[in-house]
């Protein structure tokens, strides 16, 4: 494997191994709170984590996402002096639009309450919020340093270590009974450690002096971006806001608060499917922007291709198990949750089916399309606006699981398209197609089991067994389709240690990989 793709395979491991360990501290974190707190609670925990995503992602100003564009390009150019204005300017525009949009968030916080939460929520909540959303929005822009100096696996450790303090303390303090209070004031500090943290790892001292580089480079990198994160579903540490929080808004102002925790659910276990493709499109900006400044095309095409196949072959077949098990996995966190099982299905296999997505935005964002991206996100979030409109008033949480269902795929194959015009676009087809065949076998099987087997106590206790069960079923229905090929076997080795190197013959064998095909 080349170095690029090796690189790209170690970043998204690593993005993805944070994912789950964020899944596994926040579907804990989030049992216990559910189960301990009513539902307007929740909604209103929901909302006020909404508010706070808002304001970092504004504060940021997309500075984040362009240091991890420009200074990859920069170092691989052997400018490191452009490299270190390019982090300082970022610095100082952030704390610059942090500083006073905190400072209203904090001051509004009284008729906040009032106006969007029906005066539910302490403003004192909506207060602490406010500090952490200055926080988060610096936290975010050294981890996008990291980042960009490709150091992915110490960020993605950095983001482990504040997401255990933050769910584990949320969990605390709420047993201890400090309702909503706890858990912000749990957030702030677990991204408080993030910045402390994140600065202490930070490599500064790129130059001995600065270089200018043209503000209209870098602002006119970041600011369409802005818009695209503003309005779309980019973003990396969860600060992307316009379409992954729009349909929340909504359920909050026209169903209430309680029903806003019954879709917190809904949308928290459909996204789990996302996490392999988001930490691939992440860990593809930093690499693809160094192939790209070097002119190196071939590879480029190789490396977007080689990760279209993984995209597919990993987010799928979570997405579909995630839709057929949704009566099981909703009710973890109580009974009360289970009418959110039908649309966290349709929003799970919406994210498998466009998963490859993320793909065509990293080449995107790697070679400065960032008005292609605000393009799609902005014409998707236009759909999304208007179905909701027409949708939740006589569907309730389904029309809203509906309308960003058909969103997604409409922002996906914009940017396919757009891709596409740039010559750029690439798919592995077969592979798309065999793990969506495999994904839905394999999901009729789990679901006619999790609804056979009869009340809730008994679906969340086969869990532990129809999820491997189903990840056997999908292996050996691609290997019936013979899907997996000796490109696979050299990917996998690359990744594994030496000493586990034998390993992959075994796989390859129960991959159904021919033996002359596997000799190297």
């Amino acid at each position: 494997m080349a170095r690029a793709e090796e690189r790209v395979a170690l970043g998204a491991a690593s993005i993805l191994f944070v994912n789950i360990v964020q899944l596994v501290l926040n579907v804990g974190t989030f049992i216990i709170i559910a189960n301990l707190l009513p539902t307007s609670e929740i909604g209103i925990i929901s909302g006020i984590q909404i508010l706070v995503l808002g304001v970092s992602t504004l504060s940021t100003l997309s500075l984040h996402q362009a240091v991890m564009k420009f200074i990859p390009e920069q170092l691989s150019r052997n400018e490191p002096a452009k490299a270190l204005y390019t982090l300082r300017l970022s610095f100082f525009s952030v704390l610059a639009a942090a500083t006073p949009l905190s400072a209203l968030l904090f001051f509004a916080a009284d008729p906040i309450s009032k106006i969007i939460f029906r005066g539910e929520a302490n403003p004192l909540w909506i207060q602490v919020a406010a500090v952490d959303s200055w926080v988060f929005a610096l936290a975010l822009l050294f981890t996008g340093l990291l980042m960009g100096q490709h150091r992915i696996p110490r960020a993605s450790l950095l983001q482990i270590v504040s997401f255990s303090v933050r769910y584990l303390l949320s969990a605390v303090l709420v047993i201890l009974g400090f309702s909503v209070l706890g858990v912000v004031i749990a957030y702030l500090i677990g991204d408080l450690v993030l910045l402390v943290f994140a600065i202490a790892s930070a490599t500064f001292r790129l130059a001995n002096k600065p270089e200018r580089v043209p503000l209209r480079m870098l602002y006119g990198y970041s600011l369409p971006l802005l818009l695209a994160v503003m309005i779309g579903q980019l973003g990396w540490g969860g600060t992307a806001f316009g379409i992954l929080q729009i349909d929340k808004v909504f359920a909050l102002l026209q169903l209430g608060p309680s029903q806003l925790g019954v879709y917190t659910v809904v949308v928290a276990a459909a996204s789990i499917a996302a996490f392999a493709p988001t930490a691939t499109a992440m860990a593809l900006v930093p690499t693809l922007s160094s192939i790209s400044a070097r002119g190196q095309r071939d590879q480029f095409l190789k490396v977007s291709r080689a990760y279209t196949r993984y995209v597919s072959l990993i987010a799928v077949p979570v997405s579909f198990m995630i839709a057929s098990l949704a009566p099981a996995l909703t009710q973890l966190f109580g009974t009360q949750y289970l009418p959110g099982a039908l649309p966290a299905a349709a929003i799970s296999i919406a994210v498998g089916v466009t998963a490859i997505g993320a793909v065509y935005q990293g080449q995107l964002l790697a070679q400065r399309g960032t008005r292609e991206v605000m393009i799609a996100n902005g014409i998707g979030l236009a759909f999304f606006i208007s179905l909701l409109f027409a949708l939740i008033p006589s569907l309730g949480l389904m029309g809203a699981a509906w309308s960003r269902a058909i969103m997604t795929i409409i922002i996906v194959v914009l940017m396919a398209f757009f891709t596409r015009i740039q010559k750029n676009f690439v798919l592995d087809w077969r592979a798309y197609f065999a793990s969506i065949a495999a994904s839905t076998a394999m999901a009729l099987i789990l679901f006619s089991l999790v609804t056979g087997i009869g009340d809730y106590q008994r679906q969340i206790a086969s869990l532990p067994l129809l999820i491997p069960l189903g990840f056997t079923l999908y292996f050996f229905f691609l290997r019936a389709l013979r899907t997996f090929t000796n490109e696979d076997v050299k990917f996998l080795a690359d990744l594994l240690p030496h000493r586990l190197q034998m390993l992959t013959r075994w796989i390859a064998k129960i991959g159904g990989i021919e033996k002359e095909e596997t000799s190297d």
